[in-house]
C-alpha cells in the first residue's frame, strides 16, 4: 500500500489509496487512520474500479468509519457479469451499484459535477 497526500484544487486533499483486495479501508486503524485523523478529514472522494467488488467495499466501510462519501460514477469501472447462465451488461451492474449507494452510503456525481463544485470552495 502507498498512500501520497497533495494540496488540490483550492486546498482539498487527496489521497491515493492503491492496494490490493477489495476494501481501500482495509488498514484503517493502522497508517490510514493516523493520517485521516492527523488532518481532519471527514469526507473521502471514491473512484476506481471494480465498482461491483472495491468501490462498493470501500464506499460501505467509509460510511461505517463515519465519513462522508462522495463517489465519482463516470471514473468507476466494471465489467459484464454471468449470473444463473446469464451476462448482465456492465452498464447495468454500473447503473445498480450506483444507485444501491446512492443517498444511504454516499453522495453519487460525475466527475464534471465534482470539479464545479470543487472550483466552488
Amino acid at each position: 500500500m502507498w498512500i501520497s497526500c497533495l494540496n488540490f484544487r483550492k486546498m482539498l486533499l487527496v489521497m491515493n489509496i492503491c492496494r490490493l483486495g477489495n476494501k481501500g479501508f482495509i488498514y484503517l486503524d493502522l497508517f490510514v487512520a493516523a493520517e485521516l485523523k492527523k488532518t481532519g478529514v471527514t469526507d473521502v472522494v471514491i473512484c476506481g474500479m471494480m465498482t461491483h467488488m472495491c468501490i462498493d467495499t470501500t464506499v460501505r466501510a467509509a460510511k461505517d468509519f463515519g465519513y462522508n462519501a462522495t463517489l465519482i460514477s463516470d471514473a468507476c469501472a466494471t465489467k459484464d457479469l454471468k449470473w444463473n447462465g446469464e451476462n448482465i451488461p456492465a452498464d447495468v451492474v454500473q447503473n445498480v451499484y450506483m444507485a444501491s449507494l446512492h443517498g444511504k452510503f454516499a453522495n453519487v456525481i460525475t466527475g464534471e459535477e465534482y470539479f464545479r463544485m470543487a472550483d466552488g470552495i
